[in-house]
């Protein structure tokens, strides 16, 4: 099976990421580390599914496992961002846990590992987004601008790829009908929204510093947006802290 230019670079991009991630792993924070061993594993996942791809092999059943991968490690990374500690148990219990069960019983009566996960997949990429959207609010209400720009690249590099990946599966029945060429079109939309997202990720890596360099100081920000920032920052602290 040939493999269209557009997945390599895809592919470089995503290299390109764990690359970055590596060599920043020992200056960033703990939650930024374990985005970079999170990183590094779906390298390896999405290396395998090329591999099996390239051998004519099978690897639609790969998407099932990753998607329920990625789904439940984002959200509960996101989870450690929410103010409210009753939010974060919520998304953690009721998100993941309800997810996972939902994943095990499509897995036994509507989808199979022989096809795409359409029904799982679906439900995951429309939560990640609306979970996403919260976060971003979340943040822009409370974080100091170091930390408040790291991760809300994270969030874009997330929003973006999600909704890549929610219009391609969305329209998956009719791409299985669609000549080769006509398939590699759609599937550009989402390895294009691939490559921006890495792009983002990586770009959050080199912005990141230790975590006490983070508090109170930015990175690379226009001074009159980091003063803003400053100030929401320290009017947080006033209204739920002090």
């Amino acid at each position: 099976m040939q493999i269209p230019l557009l997945t390599y670079i895809a592919m470089g991009s995503q290299l390109g990421l764990v690359v970055t991630a590596s060599l920043r792993y020992k200056v960033v924070s703990d939650e930024m580390k374990l985005l970079a061993a999170f990183f590094a594993a779906m390298f390896l996942i999405s290396s395998l599914q090329v591999i099996l791809a390239v051998r004519s092999l099978s690897n639609l059943w790969i998407y099932h496992f990753a998607n329920l991968i990625s789904y439940s490690f984002y959200l509960w990374i996101f989870s450690l961002w929410q103010p409210n500690k009753r939010i974060a148990k919520f998304f953690r219990r009721e998100f993941i846990v309800g997810y996972v069960v939902i994943w095990l019983v499509s897995k036994v009566t509507i989808e199979s590992f022989d096809s795409f996960d359409y029904f799982s997949s679906g439900v995951a990429k429309v939560v990640t987004l609306c979970i996403v959207c919260y976060t971003m609010i979340t943040l822009v209400d409370r974080s100091s601008a170091t930390l408040l720009y790291d991760r809300f690249l994270i969030l874009s590099g997330v929003l973006i790829s999600s909704i890549s990946s929610a219009l391609v599966y969305s329209s998956a029945n009719l791409i299985s009908y669609l000549q080769h060429d006509e398939m590699v079109k759609i599937w550009s939309i989402h390895w294009t929204a691939s490559i921006i997202a890495n792009l983002l990720f990586a770009t959050a890596f080199l912005l990141r510093r230790t975590e006490s360099d983070a508090i109170g100081k930015t990175v690379n920000l226009p001074f009159a947006f980091s003063t803003l920032l400053k100030k929401q920052d320290k009017d947080w602290h006033s209204r739920y802290i002090s």
